[in-house]
C-alpha cells in the first residue's frame, strides 16, 4: 500500500531540483535588478 501513495524518488528529485532552479533565478533576477537601481 506504501509504495502506490509513496512518491517515486526521482519526482521528489526533480521537484528538488525544480525548487534549487527556481531560487536561483529568483536571487539572480534580485541581483540585477539591484544593481540598476
Amino acid at each position: 500500500m506504501a509504495v502506490t501513495t509513496a512518491k517515486p524518488d526521482w519526482e521528489e528529485e526533480m521537484s528538488s531540483v525544480a525548487l534549487i532552479w527556481i531560487w536561483d533565478i529568483e536571487c539572480c533576477i534580485a541581483i540585477e535588478s539591484a544593481e540598476f537601481f
